[in-house]
């Protein structure tokens, strides 16, 4: 049976001493004792899911773990960076929900004065016809009642 020591199954499984310590106190570790000194068998290791193997395979572990951690590192940054975008998207879509508004505001301003010109327009029609129509009746009436439709007409104006 290969066995380390706390040293050793550190530096192999990329552990710390005081956390590999720290397993065996709590009883999540085993470890034997051998001339006083405190061995964990190479089994305990592999079954504690620690990678066992030589300082170059640590090595690896570390680099792997670095690159891991790194591209962690930028997503974290980009997902940081959402919440400001989606306000910023929000914001936008209110500054155009307003604009629409606006536009649609200003629209049916513009039917309606269209309704009220196009309305006034017609009245000031049909005064002119009604004045034509007056002014004809007027010179087809005789002098008599020419002059009683003129006086009654300058009554109803003043």
């Amino acid at each position: 049976m290969e066995t380390y020591t706390l040293s050793e199954a550190a530096e192999r499984s990329g552990v710390s001493v005081e956390a590999l310590r720290r397993r065996a106190d709590r009883g999540t570790l085993r470890t034997v004792k051998r001339e006083g000194v405190r061995r964990v068998p190479r089994s305990e290791l592999e079954r504690a899911g620690l990678r066992v193997g030589d300082p170059a395979h640590v090595s690896d572990v570390v680099r792997e773990l670095t690159e891991t951690i790194r591209r962690q590192e930028r997503e974290l940054v980009s997902l940081r960076a959402l919440p400001e975008r989606v306000e910023s998207t929000r914001r936008d879509h209110e500054r155009e929900a307003e604009a629409r508004a606006a536009a649609e505001i200003r629209a049916q301003a513009a039917e309606e004065k269209a309704r009220h010109d196009e309305a006034a327009a017609a009245e000031a029609k049909a005064a002119a016809e009604a004045a034509q129509e007056w002014r004809e009746h007027v010179a087809r009436a005789g002098w008599r009642q020419r002059r009683r439709l003129l006086r009654e007409a300058r009554t109803q104006a003043a």
